[in-house]
């Protein structure tokens, strides 16, 4: 029994679900704790913090004594400063792969409703909106994927009903022959640059990915390119795309994150082949019964003294805090 642990959910939270029974069965306490600007006071008491995107920082961390376990409910961790959790013996870990269809499915559906126009089509028809001028766009041609983890892999098995002439993949971290397996060839980032009608973004916030997708990578491009971002904001340059979907380099943008740097009235948001979500590719209840799922057996494993699979610093070890 683990009795004295306590877990603070703030993100994905789904009531009295069976998802949470072995919670019950351990003992542990868990409580849903909504986010606002003083969260820190909130999560005092907790042993674990089932996470959503809230930073952990040094000043945030120094805050919560009794913090061992970060568990992000989802794959995403640059807002946890790794290297400052495991000097203070802090674990961090994820939830690789449980979310994995479900953004998938998210961004085909961005890529279908820019290039069928869904929005303007619907807007059109209500009369709150003109009719749309260009011509919808059938999904074909060249598609090249930024970034090639489990998201990447499920979003070309939902390709595969498609008449695509082939898939290209950037990912230096992902052998060539993974991608193969997968019906993708392995390329540089100017290959898709030069190549890919549509281009679906799923690369990791790492520093080296900062704005990626920039200036040169835009002009470099063909024109009428589709353009999909499921996975974090700053990995596109947001005045150089607004740039591209003036020129017609992109023909249509749909992006479920923006780079939270800009400001909300950037004219990017304003412009109409730009379709927007507020980052919300997680947020159906299968998606969530399943990273919560994963995150409970994980945390149970943890507090047990087992092997997470997950971990994203191993050398907290070192300073370990007492469980």
């Amino acid at each position: 029994m683990l009795n004295n642990i306590k877990v603070a959910i703030t993100c994905g939270y789904i009531g009295d679900h069976p998802c949470y029974q072995p919670f019950k069965d351990a003992g542990i306490i868990y409580e849903p704790v909504g986010i606002k600007t003083t969260y820190v006071e909130d999560l005092r008491d907790y042993d674990c913090i089932l996470a959503g995107g809230e930073p952990f920082g040094k000043e945030i961390l120094d805050q919560l004594p009794n913090l061992k376990l970060i568990m992000r409910h989802g794959t995403g961790y640059d807002a946890i400063d790794l290297d400052y959790a495991s000097k203070i013996g802090v674990a961090a870990a994820n939830t690789p792969g449980a979310n994995a269809d479900s953004v998938a499915e998210f961004a085909l559906t961005l890529l279908l409703c820019v290039g069928q126009q869904i929005i303007p089509y619907n807007d059109a028809c209500r009369g709150i909106g003109p009719w749309p001028q260009p011509m919808a766009r059938a999904l074909e041609g060249t598609v090249g994927i930024i970034g090639f983890g489990m998201i990447a892999r499920s979003f070309v098995k939902f390709l595969s009903p498609f008449p695509i002439d082939g898939i290209l993949a950037y990912d230096p971290y992902v052998e060539a022959s993974v991608m193969e397996a997968h019906g993708v060839k392995k390329c540089e980032l100017r290959d898709i640059q030069r190549q890919a009608n549509i281009i679906s973004v799923h690369a990791q916030a790492l520093p080296e990915n900062y704005r990626l997708l920039g200036r040169n990578f835009f002009e470099g491009m063909q024109n009428n390119v589709i353009l999909v971002n499921t996975a974090r904001g700053q990995l596109i340059d947001e005045d150089a795309l607004c740039n591209a979907l003036g020129s017609g380099k992109v023909i249509g943008a749909g992006l479920d994150v923006v780079d939270e740097e800009n400001p909300w009235d950037h004219p990017m948001r304003k412009m109409p082949n730009v379709f927007l979500t507020p980052h919300v590719a997680t947020n159906n209840l299968r998606c969530r019964i399943k990273v919560n799922e994963y995150a409970v057996s994980a945390i149970l494993d943890f507090f047990s003294g087992k092997p997470v699979k997950s971990i994203l610093n191993p050398e907290y070890i070192h300073g370990r805090r007492c469980i």
